[in-house]
């Protein structure tokens, strides 16, 4: 079930700072810099939502950022908080509420959002990307520096609201 992420501060505190600095988790923060988790005061500036089981534990974490003049969503940030343990059925069904909440719900016009390339999440980004009509629409060099002490190269997603409607993925062929 999707639910806001304020509501599960202390928790998402004490699970962010168990996977700051863990290798698995490398790819999810796009720096080696790490703060406390605080959930966001207002939603004027962002949306953040967990992903909880039937019994109230936190699967999974989604965050975006919203540009108000323009009216769209940016910086999608995804993380399955379950221990490195396939994410669940009921995350993958959150976070299609996610997508769909944004262009339904919320009405924004687009999508935009990353993916450091060799992030084993990559390829779902991918297949994510072309089911719910958007496109990859560029690469940025040598652009971020993970825990690793890597340089890496970041992809940049994009998906248009009238390209999301008529997509298989809201036509619910897939």
């Amino acid at each position: 079930m999707l639910d806001i992420a304020g509501k599960y501060e202390p928790l998402l505190q004490t699970l962010f700072t168990q996977i700051a600095f863990d290798p698995l988790h490398k790819f999810g923060n796009v720096t080696s810099y790490r703060d406390k988790y605080k959930s966001l005061e207002s939603s004027w500036i962002g949306h953040e939502f967990v992903s909880v089981d039937t019994c109230g534990s936190i699967l999974g974490y989604f965050r975006y950022n919203i540009d108000r003049e323009v009216r769209y969503a940016y910086g999608l940030y995804v993380v399955n908080l379950s221990n490195g343990i396939k994410p669940s059925a009921t995350f993958a069904l959150d976070l299609k509420t996610c997508i769909t909440d944004i262009f339904e719900k919320f009405d924004f016009s687009k999508l935009r959002f990353t993916c450091v390339m060799g992030n084993p999440i990559e390829s779902s980004y991918d297949k994510l990307i072309t089911k719910i009509g958007g496109s990859v629409v560029g690469i940025h060099k040598q652009d971020v520096r993970l825990l690793d002490g890597k340089v890496y190269d970041l992809k940049l997603y994009e998906v248009l609201k009238e390209n999301y409607l008529t997509s298989p993925y809201k036509m619910g062929k897939l």
